[in-house]
């Protein structure tokens, strides 16, 4: 259970996802860090990538980009309990998120395994 959340996603979902046992830190290393970096931070450290930014799709589908896995999140974390219960679906996904691009919506969620 290794992750790297982007500075995107809320600080409540880290403090969910640490209070269920998960390894979390941060993706970028600087503000502003290019989201190819940030991918790449997440591969070198095996870290599945938790973001709300989609440009990652583009990087892993059409640019084949190396990710661990990813994990987009569609909607707002604005309540300590949704982050609880966003934890408990990201450590619920097939292998922790580890070889998939997962997106959660609010009621849903999208599995495409990652290329190669």
């Amino acid at each position: 259970m290794r992750f790297a959340i982007e500075a995107c996603v809320p600080a409540q979902l880290a403090v969910a996802l640490r209070a269920f046992g998960a390894d979390v830190t941060l993706a970028s290393g600087r503000p502003g860090m290019p989201d190819d970096e940030v991918l790449s931070g997440s591969v070198s450290r095996d870290r599945v990538l938790i973001t709300s930014d989609k440009d990652f799709g583009e990087l892993v589908f059409r640019d084949g980009k190396a990710a661990v896995g990813v994990v987009l999140i569609r909607f707002d974390i604005v309540f300590d309990v949704l982050a609880d219960e966003t934890a408990k679906r990201i450590l619920a996904l097939e292998g922790e998120g580890r070889g998939v691009f997962a997106v959660l919506e609010r009621t849903s969620v999208r599995i495409r395994h990652m290329p190669g």
